[in-house]
């Protein structure tokens, strides 16, 4: 009855054809809408980025693999740095068909630091009413695309900062940082007034070994930052870049064995961390725990 008595009242009120609202502004068709899904899964192949030992269920979810296809192995004795425990979520479009492909995002669950370059395992995806709707497997939806068209824009303008930029942040968590050598190098003095630009370098220098040059690098970009902060007042949450610079030259000098470097840097960097902006950025804390 309250349905038909509102479907009257519409009937009989005066209609502006310029204001009238369309049906599917003001209505919705009832057991038609997307359905959320999710799902437990396994990201394998990362260039140790992956959960730490403490991470339990991790080396519980490989050893359950591992023993469905006929292998045995110690959960206790596995070590799953390559390897992180994902919650796998997605959204199942209204009238979605058989094959039909979606989006879905892969979120960590236990401590892994970053899931770039990993390939997500077969993964089902469940509904609010159990029922599986959808299975999920492979690269992060995007990888392959993104690197392609940096290196397409490289190849056209090889000093392109902004794809040097990108490039350098694209690989350095693969399997293969050596790939991008050669994006370090020209990034290197494109923008010397630019702390972030010229620490960039570090990013891969420092995984293939090249320890002097990556610290270097950090020293260039945090002589920028304190030029800078001598002429401006930044954005609250810059304090973040300018201590990233003394963070990663701690680790490179220390790679050398040089003590003091290693110590004054550790120091900057706290240093430059207020205890105000730690709170406000849960997570940063690792700048200072080093």
């Amino acid at each position: 009855m309250h349905r038909i008595l509102c479907l009257l009242i519409l009937l009989f009120l005066p209609i502006n054809a310029h204001s009238a609202p369309r049906l599917k502004e003001i209505a919705t068709l009832e057991g038609v809408r997307e359905n959320q899904l999710i799902g437990y899964g396994l990201v394998v192949g990362l260039a140790g980025t992956g959960d730490k030992k403490q991470t339990v269920f991790s080396a519980q979810s490989v050893t359950n693999m591992l023993e469905r296809m006929g292998i045995t192995v110690n959960p206790a004795a596995l070590q799953v740095k390559n390897v992180a425990a994902v919650i796998v979520t997605s959204t199942l479009p209204a009238y979605a068909q058989p094959g039909t492909r979606i989006d879905i995002t892969a979120s960590a669950l236990g401590d892994a630091a970053n899931l770039q370059g990993g390939q997500l395992l077969m993964t089902s995806l469940r509904a609010a009413d159990g029922q599986t709707y959808a299975v999920a497997q492979g690269a992060p939806w995007g990888t392959a695309e993104i690197v392609a068209t940096l290196e397409s824009v490289m190849a056209r303008n090889p000093m392109h900062i902004g794809a040097l930029h990108y490039y350098v942040h694209a690989i350095e968590a693969s399997p293969h940082p050596e790939k991008a050598v050669a994006a370090a190098e020209r990034i290197r003095g494109l923008a010397p007034a630019a702390g972030h630009l010229e620490h960039m370098p570090a990013h891969i220098l420092q995984l293939v070994g090249r320890y002097e040059e990556a610290a270097d690098a950090n020293r260039k970009g945090a002589a920028a930052d304190i030029a800078y902060l001598a002429k401006t007042t930044p954005l609250d949450y810059y304090a973040m870049y300018f201590g990233h610079n003394y963070q990663f030259l701690a680790y490179s000098a220390a790679a050398e064995g040089r003590e003091a470097e290693t110590l004054d840097a550790v120091r900057r960097s706290r240093a430059s961390m207020s205890d105000a902006l730690l709170k406000e950025m849960p997570g940063a804390d690792w700048y200072v725990a080093e």
